[in-house]
C-alpha cells in the first residue's frame, strides 16, 4: 500500500507512479528514477527531486504527489519545505 504525503487527505490507494508522482520504499535505492517500480529509498530524496524541479513547472503539472510506502524512515534533520 502506498500512502500520499498530503497531511489534508492523508488517504491509501494503489494508484500507478506518474512523471507528477515520486515513490518512496525503504528497501528503495536514492539513485532510482523514484517510479513505483523502482522507488527511491529516502524522504530527503523525494524532496530533493521536487525541489530540482521550478516551481512553474511543478505549478503547470498540478503539482507533485510523492508517494510513500509502508515502512519507517529516518529523519535525523527532519524535513523543511521552503
Amino acid at each position: 500500500m502506498e500512502v500520499e504525503l498530503a497531511p489534508h487527505l492523508g488517504r491509501a490507494t494503489m494508484a500507478p507512479v506518474t512523471t507528477r508522482e515520486l515513490s518512496v520504499a525503504p528497501g528503495g535505492d536514492d539513485a532510482a528514477p523514484g517510479t513505483r517500480e523502482k522507488p527511491l529509498a529516502s524522504l530527503q530524496r523525494a524532496r530533493d527531486l521536487v525541489r530540482e524541479r521550478p516551481s512553474a513547472a511543478r505549478a503547470r503539472c498540478g503539482g507533485i504527489t510523492v508517494w510513500v510506502r509502508g515502512g519507517d524512515y529516518l529523519l535525523p534533520e527532519g524535513l523543511r519545505r521552503r
